[in-house]
């Protein structure tokens, strides 16, 4: 058993629902928050770094999304430090209900310095906390579980476009992680729309498509103002599946912010798998 473990429990807010059941980016709130409870608890000094004109990203996220949680659950996030390479931490999440597994996370971690410096080496006080080091670290098991990564041609891509708002950025003056998967949601709704399609007449139809798994890796911050192209695709369909590819990039330089994908297993309104609809098989590439 590691030894390096922090848990903590809440309740889940009405704010953090999606219809009936938690949005998929909330459950990385509650793991950043855990996280902090981490840091008290092994006296790991990320402000003082910060104030030393380093800062703390995420550098790559991955959840695997099991059962929903609901309204008023009472939930627990369980934390492990579980590798530590040169230049990046790794943890292991669990979100669980009265030992009920809910979902699992797994982030990678960067000491990023100001300016040219760029990332860091992990500092011996903090990696000496890990259950193990290793040389490489990733969220995926392997490489080839990110899918599609040449990207499509041009004539498979649908791209919304819209600003940074100040409420999606956090105290460091950049977007918060967990918002990189809102712009997700908002590229795979402007490609179905443009297929002529919509979530909301899907669910009117019978079809769900909940989020199974979802990846990103952040490559550069966004900051307030900073205007974002989602370029949004379909890797692959399926039978009873499809996972959509999401590149976010800044309009104004062209500077790739961040990649991911979200696999979505489709069901009926009672959660029973069904085949993808031949409407959605069109869309992709």
């Amino acid at each position: 058993m590691s030894m390096t473990t922090v848990s903590s429990t809440i309740r889940v807010r009405y704010a953090e629902l999606a219809g009936d059941h938690v949005y998929y980016a909330n459950y990385l709130g509650w793991v950043e928050a855990n996280m902090g409870e981490f840091y008290r608890k092994y006296n790991v000094p990320w402000l003082g770094y910060e104030q030393a004109g380093i800062r703390t990203m995420v550098a790559e996220s991955f959840g695997r999304f099991i059962r929903p949680a609901r309204y008023d659950d009472a939930v627990t996030i369980t934390t492990v430090f579980a590798a530590a390479a040169p230049k990046r931490a790794y943890f292991e999440h669990e979100i669980t209900r009265q030992g009920e597994l809910l979902a699992q996370f797994r982030t990678t971690h960067v000491l990023m310095a100001a300016g040219r410096d760029g990332v860091q080496p992990i500092p011996d006080e903090i990696a000496r906390l890990a259950d193990e080091r290793v040389e490489r670290v990733s969220v995926l098991e392997k490489p080839g579980d990110f899918p599609d990564s040449d990207g499509p041609g041009p004539a498979a891509v649908t791209a919304a476009e819209f600003p940074v708002r100040y409420k999606e950025t956090d105290v460091a003056g950049a977007v918060y992680f967990s918002n990189h998967y809102v712009y997700f949601e908002v590229g795979r709704t402007e490609l179905l729309r443009s297929a002529g399609l919509s979530f909301t007449d899907l669910k009117a139809g019978g079809v769900r498509l909940p989020v199974a798994r979802a990846c990103c890796r952040y490559l550069a911050p966004l900051a307030y103002g900073d205007t974002i192209l989602v370029k949004t695709w379909i890797a692959s369909v399926k039978k009873v599946q499809l996972t959509f590819r999401c590149d976010l990039v800044r309009k104004s330089d062209g500077a790739a912010i961040a990649s991911g994908f979200t696999i979505h297993g489709c069901t009926d309104a009672a959660g029973k798998p069904i085949r993808v609809p031949e409407a959605i098989g069109r869309t992709a590439r």
